[in-house]
């Protein structure tokens, strides 16, 4: 089951949208693809005006533009959803 997630960046009009499957994480934006990574290798980091995804030595910025409260939301929410795709893949 993938669970895709809306992140729209209010003041550019543009939407990225983050997918989350048991096999990977991946984020587009305007049909082209930003990231990719295993999703058992992705981790969400918060820092105080954006939220990363990292994956070994790499990262991507997230939620820059949204407000604390949308993006402390955005952050349950796709932190959820990566513990819920690592658990149907190894459930148990």
């Amino acid at each position: 089951v993938g669970l895709a997630l809306w992140v729209s960046f209010r003041s550019a009009k543009v939407g990225d949208q983050v997918r989350v499957t048991a096999d990977e994480v991946t984020v587009t934006r305007r049909a082209k693809t930003l990231w990719r990574s295993p999703t058992a290798f992705t981790r969400l980091e918060q820092h105080p005006r954006a939220l990363r995804l990292r994956c070994r030595d790499r990262g991507l910025l997230l939620a820059a533009t949204l407000g604390p409260a949308e993006r402390d939301a955005f952050a349950r929410d796709l932190d959820d959803a990566i513990r819920a795709a690592r658990a149907e893949r190894w459930p148990g």
